[in-house]
């Protein structure tokens, strides 16, 4: 296999409700579609989105990334069958140092050629024994109302997100209190903090709260606090999951130890990629926990490539059932960028069954920028 084309598309989607986290709050989704073009006719796309306030680098420095990278990806032959960006690290002295999201997007637009040389699905690539459909949690938006909490319980869904630590911990009690009241009893509640807080913080916006209610609480501590985790753990009595963390792999794999974490948190655009996830997600199951996959907020190729990535690695290592991801957030998006999304039903993602990636760009969005092809000029 050789690349013999490139091309690069940056979108701006507009959210259909601000998106608020900890670290600010969102509006719309700005990214670059990455096609690559193969000797014999395929397509491999990817999508590099770094996220706003997590991400250390932004779109100019990404997108100035994947064009010098794709420029040497065409000067390199792969094996149609092993294609990832990790295999070829050593003969691309370009990638050494380059933004997580662009290694995401080329990763898994050399992947999606790869699975599509091999004519499966990218899961089916990921890993022998993948899904063929996900179950996926909600997620609920800021200042959520009655409406969107009806709407967030759909059939099927057995888990809602609420992101918090944007709030005084007191203010962040009484929201998941009332969201708790609101809630379906077979529904349960994951909290996300972003770090957020420190152990006192912690301690008054989750201490007393029915663990029997809540799944578990990602990045509860702010890094500096990483030591009391253990602690905040067995005073609340609430179960952690770690997520930003995944960014420093050495801290990560230490704080893997500790009792209070039961969950990792992988989203392929921070981590580098399907790839790396993979060897992630086998690292924490190997310490016994739970793998799930999430999106950050990508267009429907990004959203595509964390399904498969789900379906492939998602689950409890210790038998039990499978573990919803963060994968419902193309509802969140004006534009997905895509011809069909992934079929949903009842709480579940269905994996596309056409090889490798299973979508196709709707290359007629008004949120899709016309593209340049490498080696200089525009294209339609």
């Amino acid at each position: 296999m050789r690349i013999v084309t490139a091309r690069l598309r940056r979108y701006a989607i507009p959210l259909r409700d601000v998106f608020a986290t900890s670290r600010g709050s969102l509006s719309r989704r700005e990214g670059v579609i990455v096609e690559l073009v193969d000797s014999e006719g395929r397509t491999g796309l990817g999508d590099v989105a770094p996220l706003p306030g997590f991400s250390p680098e932004g779109l100019a420095d990404a997108e100035t990334a994947a064009s010098r990278l794709c420029a040497g990806l065409r000067e390199l032959e792969f094996d149609d069958h092993r294609t990832c960006l990790g295999e070829v690290l050593d003969r691309l002295p370009a990638l050494r140092g380059c933004p997580a999201s662009t290694r995401c997007g080329l990763d898994t637009a050399l992947a999606d050629l790869a699975a599509q040389a091999a004519r499966r699905p990218l899961a089916r690539l990921l890993g022998d024994d993948a899904a063929g459909a996900v179950a996926y949690n909600t997620v609920l938006p800021a200042g959520a109302t009655r409406r969107d909490l009806e709407a967030a319980c759909q059939p099927g869904i057995g888990i809602v997100k609420m992101k918090v630590g944007a709030l005084a911990p007191e203010d962040d009690r009484r929201r998941i209190e009332a969201l708790l009241d609101g809630l379906p009893p077979q529904v349960r509640l994951r909290l996300d903090a972003n770090g957020a807080w420190n152990p006192q913080q912690a301690l008054t916006a989750l201490a007393g709260l029915p663990a029997r209610r809540i799944e578990f609480v990602e990045e509860p501590l702010a890094p500096q606090h990483a030591d009391a985790l253990d602690d905040v753990h067995r005073r609340c009595g609430l179960a952690f999951a770690l997520d930003e963390t995944v960014f420093d792999p050495k801290r990560w794999h230490a704080l893997l130890r500790h009792e209070a974490i039961v969950a990792v948190v992988l989203k392929p655009t921070l981590v580098g990629g399907p790839s790396p996830a993979v060897a992630l997600a086998l690292a924490a199951q190997r310490q016994g926990k739970k793998t799930v996959v999430t999106t950050a907020l990508e267009s429907g190729i990004g959203v595509a490539a964390c399904l498969h990535l789900a379906a492939a690695v998602a689950r409890d290592p210790g038998g039990g059932p499978p573990v919803p991801c963060g994968l419902d957030t193309l509802r969140l998006l004006a534009d997905t960028l895509l011809v069909d999304d992934p079929p949903t039903r009842r709480g579940v993602m269905s994996v596309p069954a056409e090889p490798g990636l299973g979508v196709r760009l709707n290359r007629g969005s008004p949120c899709l920028e016309t593209g340049t092809r490498l080696g200089g000029g525009r294209d339609g």
